[in-house]
C-alpha cells in the first residue's frame, strides 16, 4: 500500500493540472500534461517574444519514462500570428550538446493563430519517451513560425546570467539552455538536429500531451 498522502501533507491532485485547465496526456489520459511551467511556476509570467520569423524556439520539458507525448502547444500572448505561411512543432531528444530530432508535427501552413488561448500542433507520430531519448528525464521542444509577424507567448524571464548549465556537462548532466534558438528559414521542416543553439531571454511555456 501507498503513504497516507494527505496525512502527509501532500495534495491528492496535481496542481499544475488545474492550472492548465484540466489538461492531461492525449495517448494516456490518466497521466497529467507536462510543462515547463514545472521549472518555473506561474509566477511573473510576461507577454514575450517567440524567435524570429522561419527560426525554432525550443526549450526542455520535463517527462516521465513511459509517456506517450502527441501534441506540443504554447500559450499565445495577447498578440497573434499575421499571415503565417509555414508553421510547425517538434521533439527533440533530451541528450547531447547536437539533441536528434525525435519527431515533428506537419506543417499547418496558413492555420489561424489567435491571440490569448491554448495552441498547439499534433505530432504525425506520437513519440514514447524512453532512457535513451530522455536520460536525464526532459526531452526538448521546439515551436518554428514562418510568419509577416510571429505570435508573442506567455514567457518567463531566462536572461543570460542564468540561462546556462545548471550541473553538470552541457547536453550530459543538464538542459543546454532553459530557452534556446536554433536554425534559420526552416519553413515546414524540422532540422535533424539543435545544432548550434542559441540562448534566448524570455523561455515560452511549453505544453506536451
Amino acid at each position: 500500500m501507498g503513504g497516507d498522502l494527505v496525512g502527509a501533507g501532500y495534495p491528492t491532485a496535481y496542481p499544475l493540472t488545474s492550472l492548465l485547465g484540466g489538461l492531461s496526456n492525449i495517448v494516456q489520459p490518466n497521466e497529467p500534461a507536462r510543462s515547463n511551467l514545472e521549472y518555473f511556476g506561474a509566477g511573473n509570467l510576461v507577454d514575450g517574444a517567440l524567435a524570429s520569423t522561419g527560426v525554432g524556439c525550443f526549450v526542455p520539458v520535463p517527462v516521465s519514462l513511459g509517456q506517450v507525448i502527441s501534441k506540443v502547444s504554447i500559450l499565445v500572448g495577447g498578440t497573434g500570428a499575421s499571415t503565417p505561411t509555414h508553421q510547425f512543432a517538434a521533439l527533440y531528444a533530451g541528450t547531447g550538446t547536437a539533441p536528434a530530432l525525435m519527431g515533428q508535427s506537419t506543417d499547418t501552413t496558413t492555420a489561424v493563430i489567435a491571440a490569448s488561448a491554448l495552441y498547439g500542433w499534433t505530432l504525425a507520430t506520437a513519440q514514447l519517451i524512453t532512457s535513451t531519448n530522455a536520460p536525464l528525464g526532459f526531452v526538448y521542444a521546439l515551436v518554428a513560425i514562418t510568419a509577416s509577424a510571429i505570435p508573442t507567448a506567455a514567457t518567463i524571464a531566462t536572461p543570460a546570467g542564468i540561462n546556462y548549465q545548471w550541473s553538470g556537462t552541457a547536453g550530459a548532466g543538464s538542459p543546454l539552455f532553459l530557452s534556446g534558438t536554433a536554425g534559420s528559414a526552416l519553413a515546414g521542416t524540422a532540422a535533424a538536429t539543435i545544432a548550434s543553439g542559441a540562448a534566448k531571454a524570455v523561455s515560452p511555456i511549453v505544453v506536451l500531451q
